[in-house]
């Protein structure tokens, strides 16, 4: 099958198109033969092209996290999907290659039904991101009205994160973006402007404790350095 494999020239890490792979077979009951429609590039991805530490969780040469795509073939013991069913995932390294390829193997607990509004295309940048808010959000034991400081909500996570937050019915939340683009996007995910807050702003932290009139009881980081010390300043204790 074809797949993008990454290789190693004199210690530089490069992608090829390869045709050596032979294509997965199912190997227990519970898994299914995944026939690739679509990927998505995921930031993971790079990192490992670059050689970081996320190269130590790799199964296979293989990259891609995430995929859409139609099953060709089931297990014996496969209960909720089909032959022919359209399905998305974030394989990550629980398959039995990465997602730059023709044809993956994964068990079904790791598969959703791809809703039929949305291209395979389309699907593909939900898998990690969800997954991502959605255990964050499975993590907060605090009640609804707490209030919380979302930095870095503008990219994938943080958006997804504004959605499972409303979903389970926090409303009271502010949130970091950077530009007017990513302000206007934040406005369509269902925050209000008075939400929001440019990080590019050069006294940030006390700004976000003015539209908290105080600290937060939850801060969720989506970005990490020199951000993390103003999350740090901007949370209750024992928050």
């Amino acid at each position: 099958m074809y797949a993008v494999k990454l290789v190693s020239f004199q210690g530089e890490n490069q992608l090829i198109n390869d045709l050596e792979y032979t294509k997965p077979e199912i190997k227990k009951n519970n898994q299914v033969l995944v026939k690739v429609k679509a990927v998505a590039v995921n930031p993971i991805d790079l990192q490992m092209f670059q050689g970081k530490n996320e190269t130590r969780i790799m199964s296979s040469d293989i990259l891609g996290r995430e995929l859409a795509g139609v099953i060709e073939e089931t297990g014996s013991n496969v209960k909720h999907f089909k032959k022919g069913d359209e399905v998305f995932l974030a394989v990550g390294s629980m398959g039995s290659n990465g997602a730059f390829a023709e044809y993956v193997v994964v068990s079904e607990e790791i598969l959703a039904h791809k809703p039929k509004e949305l291209s395979f295309e389309r699907i593909t940048a939900l898998p990690i991101a969800y997954v991502t808010a959605w255990q964050v959000v499975s993590r907060l034991q605090l009640p609804k009205e707490s209030s919380l400081l979302i930095l870095g909500a503008s990219g994938s996570v943080g958006k997804a994160l504004i959605n499972v937050l409303h979903h389970f019915g926090y409303q009271k939340i502010i949130a970091t973006a950077g530009n007017d683009y990513n302000i206007s996007e934040l406005i369509k995910q269902g925050l209000l402007k008075e939400q929001i807050v440019s990080y590019k702003q050069p006294d940030l932290d006390r700004i976000i404790l003015t539209q908290n009139n105080g600290l937060y009881d939850i801060v969720i980081d989506c970005i990490g350095g020199k951000m993390t010390e103003t999350g740090a300043n901007s949370l209750k204790r024992e928050g």
